[in-house]
């Protein structure tokens, strides 16, 4: 399964502890320093350790973490990778409506500005974890299909399902519905 380090100002926590929750009920790893970093331990390093060995970093931007140099260090050290692998790295999750920095103008976030937009974006950063992961290598996305395209009260719901095999030997397959709701 794929990992995310969820790089964030302490003034987010109560966002990035329910985050994590849900990334770790799906079946995959999210990194939080509170759960990764002992006493005594040193944060430089296992903040480095953290990002080294995450598939993704998330960066959850709000007014708190854009005037953060630890999350502008961190976004930094992934941003590095993400040009050196010529993958993506950096995923940023837009807690607060803010002016995003130019160094992540360019990319597709995930918008968790309103309640009603946490399940849509809970399934984007889902859906890019399973797209690949340091951990097996082996989860393959296999299929993507619309089941409904229903139009109700002028709003258009469309269902997606996405599966994907676990583990090519055993066949073990799972899949991922999202409802996206559009006017």
């Amino acid at each position: 399964m794929g990992s995310i380090f969820l790089s964030h100002n302490s003034a987010d926590k109560p966002f990035v502890r329910k985050l994590a929750s849900d990334i770790n009920k799906n079946g995959h790893y999210a990194w939080v320093d509170m759960a990764e970093i002992k006493v005594g331990d040193s944060l430089i390093g296992k903040i480095e350790e953290g990002i080294m060995k995450c598939d993704y970093l998330g960066v959850v931007l709000s007014t708190n973490s854009i005037k953060s140099e630890w999350v502008t260090r961190e976004v930094r050290v992934a941003l590095s990778q993400e040009i050196c692998g010529r993958k993506v790295k950096v995923l940023p999750i837009l807690l607060e409506r803010v002016q995003l920095p130019l160094f992540l103008m360019d990319k597709r976030y995930a918008d968790f500005t309103e309640e009603d937009y946490y399940e849509k974006s809970l399934f984007l950063i889902l859906a890019r974890l399973s797209e690949g992961s340091s951990s097996t290598g082996e989860k393959q996305k296999i299929e993507t299909k619309v089941e409904k395209d229903n139009e109700v009260k002028g709003m258009k719901e469309t269902t997606i399902k996405n599966l994907y095999v676990i583990e090519k030997n055993s066949g073990i397959v799972a899949g991922d519905n999202v409802h996206i709701h559009t006017l």
